[in-house]
């Protein structure tokens, strides 16, 4: 295997496999709609386009720098969050727009206490888009 590029597992398999770590209180806010998961995919001069999880002002935000903004995109300070979710094409969504982004691959939760007492959870999907 040859590594492309700095801080990635690379393959060169036709299948789909994801794998998201975080704080399990993020999570649950994820789950209960109170922030966005970001996967940073965007280019953005927003101070918080680098965050794993976005409240909807920090997302406006990140829509207000994005680099290639251009007319008819939705109001940066108005912008609902189905709106964000649309805009940046699942790449800021909530867990149910995750979910459908995803619908036909497998899913996975997993849930752990680091020897530290920190409760992580790693979710991700894996499989073929078919």
């Amino acid at each position: 295997m040859k590594q492309a590029r700095r801080g990635m597992f690379e393959t060169n398999s036709s299948s789909t496999h994801s794998i998201t770590m975080c704080m399990k209180e993020d999570y649950n806010k994820w789950i209960n709609g109170k922030v966005l998961l970001n996967d940073g995919v965007y280019s953005s001069d927003s101070e918080f386009a680098g965050k794993q999880f976005v409240t909807l002002d920090e997302a406006r935000d990140i829509l207000r720098h994005y680099k290639y903004a251009k007319s008819g995109d939705p109001d940066p300070d108005t912008a609902t969050v189905d709106e964000i979710v649309e805009y940046f094409d699942g790449s800021i969504c909530t867990h149910g727009s995750y979910r459908k982004y995803n619908e036909y691959l497998d899913d996975f939760e997993e849930e752990f206490t680091t020897p530290g007492g920190e409760e992580i959870v790693a979710f991700g999907v894996y499989g073929y888009d078919g």
